[in-house]
């Protein structure tokens, strides 16, 4: 039986079949096939539906992606007016030689090169908090036994979006792995813990290092705070 998910596309579809991708994509997000339940009821009342954890967690990453590209943005087009401000012609470090590669350059007013800057400021920092994420996953995981939930992927997104752009990966480290064991792993896991993990390592380098997060240069990722 098909979910309502393909249904709605054979109708949407000439020849009432959906094409293999769109076919290959609902099954992926909402079909049974993907994250089919390791437990299920034996007795009354049995509700089928489509929808779990890790598929309602999809469609909040979905959901974010405008929040991506305008933090993305936003990111490189401060750090581009900063640098006009202190004077600087080439970002410090490997950013500036990848840019210089690119040939985006630091112009404000430059969509391409506001995109550019933001992504190489952000990406490390998703991508510290991504495997640091998946690397506790993986550990309370083995130590526990079951599946993986993936809802560190999501929790990674919002972590990288609380943040303020000059931060230290080491301090993402930090950050990710304490709201991920502390709130959320040592209450059971996915579903069992009661603070949001992402806020709960925001709240610990608040408390740790408020200097870095809220101070002169928490922000100022190449602007005249940080390099002067």
């Amino acid at each position: 039986m098909m979910s309502s998910s393909q249904t709605a596309l054979s109708r949407l579809l000439p020849g009432g079949r959906p094409a293999m991708l769109l076919q290959q994509i609902s099954r992926s997000w909402v079909g049974p096939e993907r994250h089919a339940a390791a437990r299920t009821t034996t007795s009354a009342p049995h509700v089928r539906d489509a929808m779990n954890l890790t598929r309602a967690m999809n469609i909040v990453i979905v959901a974010l992606i405008p929040c991506i590209l305008i933090a993305i943005y936003n990111t490189g087009y401060q750090a581009n007016v900063l640098m006009a401000e202190a004077g600087l012609e080439v970002a410090p470090g490997w950013h500036g030689v990848i840019i210089s590669v690119l040939g985006t350059g630091y112009i404000p007013g430059s969509v391409l090169a506001s995109i550019c800057h933001g992504l190489l400021i952000v990406l490390p920092v998703f991508l510290t908090a991504l495997i640091t994420g998946g690397f506790w996953e993986a550990v309370f995981v083995r130590m526990r036994g079951g599946g993986r939930q993936g809802d560190y992927v999501l929790l990674a997104l919002l972590f990288t979006l609380s943040l303020p752009p000059a931060v230290p990966l080491w301090q993402v480290f930090l950050g990710m792995t304490f709201g991920i064991v502390v709130g959320k792993e040592i209450f059971g896991g996915t579903g069992k813990h009661f603070l949001n993990p992402a806020l709960t390592g925001l709240a610990f380098l608040y408390v740790t290092y408020p200097a870095q997060m809220v101070g002169e240069t928490a922000w100022a990722v190449h602007g005249p705070v940080s390099y002067t």
